[in-house]
């Protein structure tokens, strides 16, 4: 099975991901805006990974 995915995780991605934002829109620096898509992207991917964790563990817990 795949590595659980945290809030955490997403927290410090976009942490990392607003100082480039900041960069690309306050600063205009270019570069900023690459990391800056890189970063939204494995938020993304991580999302899509997390709802089937979500939708998995939802089906194994017994209903009681």
């Amino acid at each position: 099975m795949e590595e659980q995915i945290t809030i955490e995780q997403f927290i410090q991605i976009l942490e990392d991901a607003k100082k480039d934002y900041n960069k690309f829109y306050d600063k205009g620096v270019k570069a900023a805006s690459t990391r800056l898509r890189k970063k939204v992207q494995t938020v993304d991917k991580l999302i899509k990974q997390m709802r089937k964790q979500i939708m998995v563990h939802k089906k194994s817990i017994k209903k009681g």
